[in-house]
């Protein structure tokens, strides 16, 4: 059984491809698997942690996060959300765990290639988001207390 609530997916409509506004708060990951591409699809604004999954590029099943979507032959997809992002996004077949990929085009697609092409900027850029954010909470506790 699968985790999370299951819900039939009432119109079927190929998966749109990710423009303007949409590639800052969606999260697509893919794999191949048994002859089909694979597709998890989270919108990062949705307070509901709906995450669907897409079978080549048409809708098969949407469920809340943290969701296990079965597939053929004993094989399965995990996915949880986090905080800021995906925190699981893993396909499980054959005793095996694989890492659902980013599809080009999402920022987390975007991270992984700065990582591989500039690993030197990749790591400047964490500090420097990491500095920005210990600033803002301790300003933010600053003001609460003082």
């Amino acid at each position: 059984a699968a985790s999370g609530i299951t819900w039939p997916v009432a119109e079927p409509r190929p998966l749109k491809p990710l423009d303007g506004w949409s590639v800052v708060f969606r999260g697509r990951f893919e794999t191949r698997h048994d002859g089909h591409t694979w597709t998890v699809d989270a919108d990062f604004l949705d307070l509901g942690q709906n995450l669907r999954l897409y079978r080549d590029g048409m809708p098969v099943e949407a469920q809340k996060s943290p969701a296990t979507f079965e597939l053929e032959a004993g094989a399965a997809i995990k996915a949880s959300m986090g905080v800021l992002g995906m925190r699981q996004v893993d396909l499980v077949a054959d005793g095996r765990t694989t890492l659902l990929a980013p599809v080009d085009g999402t920022p987390e697609a975007w991270r992984l290639r700065l990582e591989r092409e500039r690993p030197g900027l990749s790591r400047a850029i964490g500090a420097i988001s990491w500095t920005v954010l210990v600033i803002a909470l301790v300003t933010g506790v600053a003001e609460l207390i003082g």
